[in-house]
């Protein structure tokens, strides 16, 4: 044990040689010069800042047994990871609780988002695990991990390593194995909880999806600690696998491309009216879709062909699958009247955002590069250019035409509900453009909407199958 002691002594005066250790701001620590007091400023006034994002970006954030994490003491909270720093931002948001998140080293560049990540209290997990100074590196943030565990505090990881799939799980890396069962030899008398966390999105590229954060039962302590006793890599083998069964029993397995195209094709009629599915219901879809393939071949790939035809369909006619559903032909007149009437709050709203949505619209698309990346971009982006333009509003008015600081409270809730009110305005829009179209696509190109509606209604009707 001295010898040991002495070694990991060794490897983190190595590390801090070597320039990377990293704020030890929770800790009681000092590092580059960003004092633990910078670090608890910058943390209490980024909460309300992500919380009013997470608000902002997703239409509902449905939190299933929150009360499973444990308000207090150490936690090491293990997620799968399909939408980058989302992600990070949810689970702060949502879990009522303060996390360290272990992050992959790659992340701390360049120097702007590494002086981020490091007053935020993120440490880094080098991915060569097998590397000597990789090796050295994460030696010295497993200490710090123990120090917050000590403390009574969280750490957040992400076993997969990497945002790639958003509806399974990718193998897990064993870093967070290793660091629970380093932890429990040193740290005999602590405890420490393994909580799974699940992270559904229903659409994680899109503004204003739904999301639901599934909090599994935390990892009975017996079932990752018996096996101290043997070999140390064989242990943390087996833990990664009891980690990637409690993870993937928490979010949504839809299968290979096959299976994917007629899931993707049904969940939207499945979801109707409410725009998305609960997760539950979304589980058994799939898994009854999974049951068809195996048994009933002959169905599912009658299901795979209509789910093309709908797919191509609706492409090539530019609507919505919703769309193609029986609609009435006009709507009550209350209904236009209040279209009419609505169209001034909502033009309002638009002379006062459209330039910041559209910034935000060009920078998601030039920075996000890949679909985890796209809520982030968009979150990170608005943030900026919507923050911007109502800083240089709320100055105008104060240099130009001298409005009260007073007035000025009412003045930006009111923007805010004229920016709500623009959305479902656009949304409501939406629509009738969609049914206005469909009406002149029938008479130029029937067959093809024929095509469309009948391949909708055959799904529907299996899909009535498949819940029964």
């Amino acid at each position: 044990m001295a010898q040991h002691e002495r070694d990991i002594g060794w490897r983190s005066a190595a590390v801090r040689r070597s320039g990377v250790a990293w704020s030890g701001c929770q800790v009681g620590m000092r590092a580059d010069g960003l004092s633990a007091r910078a670090a608890r400023v910058f943390q209490a006034a980024m909460v309300p800042v992500m919380r009013a994002a997470v608000a902002v970006h997703f239409r509902r954030v449905q939190v299933l047994h929150g009360e499973r994490v444990p308000p207090e003491g150490a936690v090491l909270l293990l997620a799968n990871h399909p939408s980058t720093w989302t992600d990070v931002l949810l689970l702060d948001a949502a879990l009522g609780r303060r996390f360290h998140f272990l992050a992959q080293e790659e992340q701390f560049h360049p120097w702007p988002r590494m002086a981020l990540l490091r007053l935020y209290g993120t440490l880094p997990l080098s991915s060569r695990e097998h590397r000597a100074d990789a090796m050295e590196r994460n030696a010295a943030t497993f200490q710090r991990c123990e120090a917050l565990f000590d403390r009574g505090e969280g750490v957040a990881a992400f076993p997969e390593g990497i945002s790639l799939v958003d509806r399974g799980l990718l193998p897990l890396k064993h870093g967070a194995a290793r660091l629970a069962l380093s932890y429990a030899s040193r740290r005999a008398g602590r405890s420490l909880s393994l909580v799974p966390v699940g992270l559904h999105y229903s659409d994680r590229t899109a503004f204003r999806s739904d999301v639901t954060v599934s909090v599994g039962e935390a990892i009975p302590a017996g079932e990752w600690l018996s096996p101290l006793a043997g070999d140390r890599e064989a242990a943390a083998s087996r833990l990664t696998e009891r980690m990637a069964g409690a993870i993937g029993a928490l979010v949504l397995e839809s299968g290979d491309h096959r299976h994917e195209r007629v899931f993707s094709a049904l969940e939207p009629l499945a979801a109707g009216d409410a725009g998305s599915l609960e997760l539950e219901t979304a589980r058994r879809l799939a898994q009854a879709l999974a049951g068809w393939r195996r048994s009933r071949p002959a169905d599912f790939a009658r299901l795979e062909r209509e789910a093309h035809v709908l797919e191509r369909t609706s492409r090539a006619l530019g609507v919505s699958v919703p769309a193609l559903g029986e609609r009435s032909r006009a709507d009550p007149a209350g209904a236009q009247l209040a279209l009419l009437v609505g169209a001034v709050p909502a033009l309002a709203g638009l002379a006062v955002h459209a330039l910041p949505a559209l910034l935000t619209r060009a920078a998601t698309r030039r920075y996000a590069s890949e679909p985890s990346q796209v809520a982030f971009a968009r979150i990170a982006s608005g943030f900026l250019f919507f923050g911007s333009a109502y800083g240089a509003g709320i100055a105008l008015l104060l240099a130009v035409a001298r409005v009260h600081a007073s007035l000025l409270l009412l003045l930006v809730p009111l923007s805010v509900l004229l920016g709500a009110i623009t959305l479902s305005y656009a949304e409501r829009l939406r629509c009738e453009y969609e049914r206005a179209r469909l009406a002149c696509l029938s008479r130029r190109h029937g067959r093809l909407v024929l095509r469309a509606r009948r391949a909708r209604a055959f799904l529907l009707g299996q899909l009535d199958r498949l819940r029964s």
